[in-house]
């Protein structure tokens, strides 16, 4: 997974590109591949590569949209790309887009609500020039890690990692005791947004975060909700309809930009995903599968 980053100014004044220099330092083992950053105005954006989708491999990062200026920076694997081209109307070249790219647009067609429309494993920042606005967002499960420190009227830093973010110019480094001596004792700690630095947190889960002048606010876009219990005439059924759900999950994180690989613990949930996945991969004719 790549690490991103974003350094806002609240005091007004001009982001300056070394804002993220350590910042992207301590992510360099994330993302050996490259580095990248952009400033526009108080906000500076950076981002270190890791490529796991073949469009991520010629994909700049950050990225920024010529016609809007909208800039991102994400960590990002869409499982619906289908249905994003077909709501972008994108046809023939178009469908090579990068992940990020595909995000930039559905914030400029859904705004805030854009996360509501995506599917997969996701962590991203947006800079909206026109409304002078961060926006931030992370996946629905939290498979992809967003932390970020908010000094009100001097700084706000967001990156993939809590060390990461505590090397920026006006955060402090304190260490959290309290949850240390919690992951000591083995706790499982209620809070979805504690670290193991004072009053630098995680974005929850299935939350946004979103800045603009002296606004900041943490919002849920989604959550877990019963739904309603399915009903089928046979244990048969009920099998086959997991088994569509699972091959269809198993199909989307084979989307590759090298070869793949599946750690084994000798379990029924690992020996099955690599099963599947193999025989999915022998029928698409891309190559076996590295077993570790």
């Amino acid at each position: 997974m790549s690490g991103i980053a974003a350094c806002l100014r609240l005091d007004g004044s001009t982001a300056q590109r070394d804002d993220l220099t350590e910042v992207l330092n301590e992510m360099r083992r994330r993302g050996p591949e490259g580095e990248g950053r952009l400033t526009d105005g108080p906000v500076a954006l950076g981002h270190r590569l890791l490529a796991t989708t073949p469009e991520a491999v010629n994909e700049p990062m950050p990225l920024r949209d010529t016609q809007t200026g909208c800039c991102i920076t994400a960590d990002a694997r869409l499982d619906n790309r289908e249905e994003l081209f077909t709501a972008f109307g994108l046809n023939g070249s178009e469908r090579q887009i990068g992940d990020g790219e595909l995000i930039l647009r559905a914030w400029e067609k859904w705004g805030e609500d854009c996360p509501c429309h995506l599917l997969g494993d996701f962590a991203f920042l947006i800079w909206d020039p026109r409304r002078q606005q961060l926006f931030g967002a992370r996946d629905h499960m939290g498979v992809r890690q967003l932390i970020y420190a908010h000094r009100p009227g001097k700084r706000l830093v967001c990156a993939t990692s809590a060390n990461a973010v505590v090397t920026a110019p006006c955060i402090e480094s304190r260490l959290n005791e309290l949850r240390i001596a919690e992951a000591l004792v083995g706790f499982e700690h209620s809070s979805l947004s504690s670290t193991f630095f004072e009053d630098v947190f995680r974005l929850p889960p299935g939350h946004t975060l979103s800045a603009s002048g002296q606004r900041f606010s943490i919002c849920e876009f989604w959550r877990m909700e019963p739904v309603e219990q399915l009903r089928l005439d046979s244990n048969e059924a009920y099998a086959e309809a997991f088994m569509e759900v699972f091959r269809t999950a198993t199909r989307a994180r084979l989307r590759k930009a090298g070869g793949i690989g599946s750690m084994m613990s000798g379990g029924i949930d690992s020996g099955e995903t690599t099963a599947i996945a193999a025989h999915q991969l022998a029928q698409s004719g891309e190559g076996p599968l590295c077993l570790r």
